[in-house]
């Protein structure tokens, strides 16, 4: 080969950049001639990779000369990383990270920094779908580096993309939202479109999860109407976002269309199987109600990958939750809330904490600088109607009055809230007429004698002098109503409501006071747990151990110890005694049975 391989030389990369897959691939593999040039292998295998041609785009590979030239082993550096990219999108993170060593192996990568910068920073693609954020951070920092070093602008770019992301999970937006912008203007001085446009969804899904409900999904939305990727990646991920804010706003026929269009997006990749389970039980969840959507988040919970994905997991536990509330379940409640605080805890995420929040069960949680989507949540969780409504979770209303979705008129003073089983329409205010009429209907007083009494005040009803005045008042009620006029019905002269259909005053929409929590569980799986079953442990062998003898016998620092204790005591897991260096625990009664369930 005496054609030197560097970043959009020829016209086949400069189509790979683009996100012109399908170019690349009439250009080389789907070409007449049913090949690559050895100078376009890698963007062929990438190209393969990223619209789900896995299998060819390691049998390609697999042809590559091992000759030892430095052709050859970027070849195989580049092919490595953007197969190992695919693998992780599609949840098999172990494969990713099989394709990744082999990479390592045959390339050689210590000769050249190059393609070096691709294989750390596939690395940090593992440890991140891996939702190891330490190792990740830790591989991207290397990965930079080389690609300093190597003057290879498209890793340092690679390179600053990951590190916004990882920003972004530990809830530190501005910062992240700031990295990553900065990386779409590299990828746009670059000219590498596909680049930009992925970076440029990604802070668009980012901006909608820290947004007010309305703007997210106007974010998404137009995100969505303008998407034309070609792998359906990122597609699905806007598609998973959007479908739950659909719902939680109230419009259940908008969010079922999105799952609609999320579920053929999604066959054959166990990751992306979760996350339309997710988007079903929330449209389930405010169309039918908690029971509907039970199977769904179970079937989330039993389709998590082996190869733990944090964010995913927090997700199907603020289910779990909210489920088992619904419920009044307590064991499944502490389950749940304890599977969250380990997320929140062992991988230092931020969204397992906010949905902590979101359900009264995070102590000493700061809401991200912001982050509006979480500060209305969680008023909203407390059973105000009116800051429901105010931050646009009109789809939520029914379940703050312990109801079940169904249809219904909501009256409030200044507006109307017409409720069609997850759809729900805000219209102006009846007036004091109107508003009697509707309530007078809603009662069984549809007969035209009951209405001019109850109405007008009227108990002598004449049909000349009356009628045209009834009909006229019921007319303006069915046009106040919307969509849901067909709601009034006349059925031999009487007016009712369609069966199912009720009036619900604000006052009534008042939850029940808020449960108690109940003592958690064990956490249910993580380090923390693992110290606190150390800890337990040496307890039952030395009840008067002090923190400092605890935290030798665990490993761990006295800090650390000393914060421990102090949850396992707010669960009743230990019970205490004295004060400051005096302060002694011990385990609390029963707590081997406990241990010993899980």
């Amino acid at each position: 080969m005496t054609e030197r391989w560097t970043v959009g030389e020829t016209e086949v990369a400069r189509a790979f950049y683009a996100g012109r897959y399908t170019d690349v691939l009439a250009r080389t593999i789907d070409s007449p001639a049913g090949g690559a040039a050895d100078v376009d292998t890698a963007f062929a295998i990438g190209a393969l990779s990223f619209v789900g041609r896995v299998v060819e785009a390691e049998l390609l590979l697999e042809t590559v000369k091992r000759d030892g030239s430095a052709e050859a082993a970027r070849t195989v550096a580049a092919a490595g990383f953007f197969l190992a990219v695919a693998h992780c999108r599609a949840g098999d993170i172990a494969r990713g990270r099989a394709t990744i060593a082999r990479a390592e192996r045959e390339s050689r990568p210590e000769r050249d920094r190059w393609g070096r910068s691709l294989l750390l920073q596939g690395v940090a693609c593992c440890h991140y779908f891996a939702s190891d954020y330490r190792r990740a951070e830790q591989s991207t920092t290397h990965a930079l580096r080389n690609a300093q070093a190597a003057r290879f602008a498209y890793g340092q770019l690679l390179a600053n993309d990951m590190r916004g992301h990882l920003l972004l999970r530990r809830g530190r937006f501005h910062e992240g939202l700031v990295v990553l912008g900065r990386a779409q203007k590299q990828a746009l001085t670059l000219g590498l479109q596909s680049n930009a446009q992925a970076i440029a969804i990604s802070l668009d899904v980012a901006r909608a999860s820290i947004a007010s409900l309305p703007e997210g999904i106007a974010i998404l939305e137009a995100r969505l109407a303008s998407e034309r990727a070609e792998d359906g990646y990122s597609r699905r991920l806007i598609l998973g976002e959007l479908a739950p804010r659909l719902a939680w706003a109230g419009r259940s026929d908008a969010a079922r269309d999105a799952v609609e269009q999320l579920e053929p997006l999604c066959a054959g990749d166990a990751r992306a199987e979760v996350v339309l389970a997710c988007a079903r039980a929330h449209v389930a969840r405010a169309t039918e109600g908690w029971d509907a959507a039970e199977p769904h988040v179970a079937r989330a919970r039993e389709r998590l990958p082996e190869d733990r994905d944090v964010t995913l997991e927090a997700e199907v536990a603020a289910l779990a939750l909210g489920l088992a509330e619904w419920r009044q379940d307590e064991a499944a409640t502490a389950e749940a809330a304890a599977w969250l605080e380990s997320l929140a805890d062992d991988a230092g995420l931020y969204r397992a904490r906010a949905w902590l929040a979101i359900h009264g069960r995070a102590t000493g949680f700061t809401v991200a600088d912001g982050d509006e989507a979480t500060a209305a949540r969680c008023a909203a969780a407390q059973g105000s109607v009116h800051a429901a409504i105010r931050a646009g979770m009109l789809g939520l209303l029914p379940e703050l009055g312990g109801r079940a979705p169904g249809q219904r008129v909501h009256l409030f003073d200044d507006m109307l809230l017409v409720e069609d089983r997850g759809n729900l329409e805000r219209l102006p205010g009846l007036s004091p007429r109107t508003r009697e009429v509707l309530e007078a209907i809603a009662r069984g007083e549809g007969t035209r004698e009951a209405l001019l009494a109850a109405v007008w005040g009227i108990r002598v009803y004449s049909p000349d002098r009356h009628d045209s005045v009834i009909k006229t008042s019921v007319s303006r009620l069915r046009s106040a109503l919307g969509r849901a006029a067909a709601w009034v019905r006349t059925d031999a002269g009487e007016y009712a409501l369609r069966d199912g259909v009720e009036v619900v005053r604000p006052g009534r929409l008042a939850p029940e006071p808020r449960r108690a929590a109940p003592a958690p569980a064990m956490p249910r799986a993580g380090k923390r747990a693992q110290r606190w079953r150390r800890a337990l442990e040496a307890l039952s062998r030395d009840p008067q151990a002090s923190v400092a003898q605890l935290a030798r016998r665990v490993g761990t620092s006295v800090r650390t110890m000393s914060r421990d204790l102090s949850q396992m005591h707010e669960r009743s897991l230990v019970t205490r005694s004295g004060a400051g260096p005096a302060t002694r625990y011990r385990a609390a009664p029963r707590i081997s049975e406990l241990m010993g369930d899980r």
